[in-house]
C-alpha cells in the first residue's frame, strides 16, 4: 500500500519565488543590459537621429537606448527598495543577488525574441495591404475615383492617387523583404517559414474555438495537425543545419526552400487590382 505524505510532492518543481526576488532578479538583469549598451556606446560611438535604413520608423539610436536602460533600472531599483522596506526584508545590492539564467548566461533568452527589422516590415505589409483593399473597395463601390468634394477646405486626392501612394509604398516594402530574404542561410529561412506556421496555427485555433460549422471544425482541426507536423519537420532540419555548420544543405543538394508567406496572395490580387483600376481609370 502506498504511503501518502504530507507536503509538497517529489515532482512539485522550484518553490515560487516572491515578488520581491522576482523583482530582484529582474533588477540584476536590468543592471546587466545597461551595461552592455552603454559599453556599446563607448565603442561605437552615438548613432546618427533620424536615419532609417528601410521602411517605417527610423530605429532607436543607442544613446537614446541607453539612456531608457538607466531609467528602467532606476525605477525597478527604487521598486526594490520600496517592497523591501514594506515587508521588513533587510537591503540586497545587486552583487548580491543570484540568479541561475544570469550564472548560466541564459537571461537573454527569457521572454519573447524583439521583432526584427524583417518582421516590423512584415507588419508594414499587412497594414498597407489593408488600406489599399479599403480605397481599392472604395472605388469599385462607388465606380470613380473622385471623392465627393467638401464645401470647406481643399478638395482632397483623388483614390486613384491614393491607391498609387499605397501600391509603391508595398513595392518598397516587397523589395525590402526579397533583398533581406536573399541574405538568409537555409537554416533562417526555415524558421522564418517556421514563424509563418506558428501564426497560422494560432489563427486556426482561434478560428476553431468560435466555429459553428462541424464541417469547419473537423478542418481546421485537420489543418492544425498538419501545421504541428510541418513545425516538426522544419525545426528537425534547422537542428540539423545548425549542428552541421550549415553544411547539411549543401550536402543535400537541395534548393533554397521557397517562403509561404500569410500574404503572398493578397499581394498578388493588389498587383492584379491595380493593373486592373490603372487601364481602367487612367486617362
Amino acid at each position: 500500500m502506498t504511503e501518502h505524505r504530507d507536503g509538497p510532492s517529489a515532482n512539485a518543481g522550484r518553490p515560487k519565488l516572491t515578488e520581491l526576488e522576482k523583482l530582484r532578479r529582474r533588477a540584476l538583469r536590468e543592471e546587466l543590459r545597461y551595461r552592455e549598451l552603454r559599453e556599446r556606446l563607448r565603442e561605437e560611438g552615438p548613432d546618427p537621429i533620424g536615419v532609417s535604413h528601410g521602411p517605417g520608423r527610423p530605429p532607436k539610436p543607442i544613446q537614446e537606448k541607453v539612456y531608457d536602460a538607466l531609467i528602467k533600472l532606476r525605477n525597478t531599483l527604487r521598486a526594490v527598495r520600496s517592497l523591501e522596506k514594506k515587508e521588513g526584508e533587510p537591503h540586497k545590492s545587486l552583487s548580491e543577488i543570484r540568479d541561475p539564467l544570469v550564472e548560466n548566461k541564459t537571461y537573454k533568452a527569457v521572454g519573447r525574441k524583439a521583432a526584427t527589422r524583417l518582421t516590423s516590415n512584415d507588419a508594414e505589409i499587412f497594414r498597407t495591404l489593408t488600406t489599399f483593399e479599403n480605397i481599392l473597395d472604395e472605388i469599385d463601390t462607388q465606380k470613380t475615383i473622385f471623392p465627393p468634394k467638401p464645401k470647406l477646405g481643399r478638395t482632397p486626392k483623388n483614390r486613384l492617387e491614393r491607391l498609387t501612394y499605397q501600391y509603391e509604398k508595398l513595392v518598397e516594402q516587397i523589395d525590402f523583404m526579397v533583398r533581406e530574404e536573399s541574405r538568409m542561410t537555409y537554416a533562417e529561412t526555415l524558421e522564418r517559414q517556421v514563424k509563418f506556421l506558428f501564426d497560422e496555427r494560432r489563427e486556426c485555433k482561434r478560428n476553431f474555438r468560435f466555429e459553428k460549422s462541424l464541417r469547419m471544425m473537423d478542418y481546421y482541426e485537420c489543418r492544425i495537425s498538419d501545421i504541428e507536423s510541418l513545425i516538426d519537420n522544419y525545426k528537425h532540419i534547422i537542428m540539423k543545419e545548425k549542428e552541421s555548420g550549415g553544411r547539411e544543405f549543401l550536402n543535400m543538394g537541395k534548393k533554397k526552400h521557397k517562403i509561404a508567406r500569410p500574404f503572398d496572395r493578397r499581394l498578388e490580387m493588389a498587383h492584379n487590382s491595380y493593373r486592373r483600376i490603372i487601364n481602367e481609370y487612367s486617362s
